[in-house]
């Protein structure tokens, strides 16, 4: 109930500036392109829970379709993200390193839908910085598997955890988008979404 709650927030959150922007600007754009993308979660915030851990990054890969509204763009985006972490020993926090030890190995992957709200200002015909809010659904794939370690050796066959059905999260970016010519773009983006992340995209316009 409270994930409905804060979903449905979220969205009027997403929805309300849209409607209130859409009959005031003149210019009505529609882009679709593709987009890069590379997430990380720091070691810093890891060593906050974990006394042994792996490194947690993912790559990925995706579609997006843009509708603008002069000041602001409406941005829809479908990826593929690929987890890249390896097999290895996970330790929790001050727990006994011969009894709780954790070995783990993963095949997983995760598909994206997300929205977003991009404002947007024109500095230069070639050049606006934007920043972003929006909302994403993460629809995992794959297997992991976790096996408890005693004394450096594993006890019994690994068990495949069952991963969430969808996981919701925030996502938050700036960037700058980098016009070649004017119904072309390219982006540099940044941001929060499942980690840090760093992305490339490309976009072609359509005036509608």
């Amino acid at each position: 109930m409270k994930l409905r709650t804060v979903s449905l927030v979220l969205a009027l959150c997403l929805l309300v500036p849209i409607l209130a922007v859409a009959d005031s600007y003149e210019e009505k754009r529609m882009g679709v392109g593709a987009r890069l993308g590379y997430s990380f979660i720091p070691g810093t915030f890891l060593n906050m829970g974990f006394d042994e851990y792996q490194s947690l990054n993912t790559t990925s890969f995706g579609l997006q379709g843009i509708y603008g509204f002069g000041a602001f763009d409406l941005v829809y985006g479908m990826d593929n993200y690929w987890l890249t972490m390896p097999d290895g020993e996970w330790l929790e926090k001050g727990m006994d390193e011969d009894e709780d030890m954790y070995y783990v190995e993963s095949d997983f992957g995760l598909i994206n839908l997300d929205t977003s709200i991009v404002w947007k200002w024109r500095v230069h015909p070639a050049v606006e910085p934007v920043v972003g809010l929006g909302l994403a659904l993460g629809f995992p794939y794959g297997t992991i598997d976790v096996d408890r370690y005693h004394m450096g050796s594993r006890r019994h066959k690994p068990e495949e955890k069952q991963m969430p059905g969808v996981i919701p999260t925030i996502k938050l970016q700036t960037g700058c988008r980098f016009y070649p010519t004017p119904d072309f773009m390219l982006s540099l983006d940044m941001g929060i979404q499942y980690g840090f992340y760093l992305g490339l995209g490309g976009a072609y316009f359509f005036d509608i």
